[in-house]
């Protein structure tokens, strides 16, 4: 990981046409203002882990009855695998 130090107002350039800028500083908090082009997703993690959470929480809904979970099932899944 490369850890940089900047100041209000500086920014940070990546792949030439990614620009990382810092805002403002208050407290704990930081402000920062993100350019990159619209093929380029940007999240914060916290978001991401979150919807990972509702993805798995849903597929497992879907696909065990109720009663049964994933944990239940993964040896049956595995052993089906192998003999297939």
């Amino acid at each position: 990981m490369l850890v940089l130090t900047r100041r209000v107002g500086e920014t940070v350039v990546i792949e030439d046409d990614i620009e990382i800028t810092v805002l403002s500083i208050q407290g704990k908090r930081i402000r920062l203002g993100i350019k990159a082009p619209s093929s380029v997703r940007v999240n914060r993690q916290e978001i991401l882990e979150r919807s990972a959470q509702v993805v798995c929480s849903l597929a497992e809904q879907a696909s065990f009855p109720q009663g049964k979970s994933a944990a239940a099932a993964v040896p049956e899944r595995a052993g089906a695998l192998l003999v297939s």
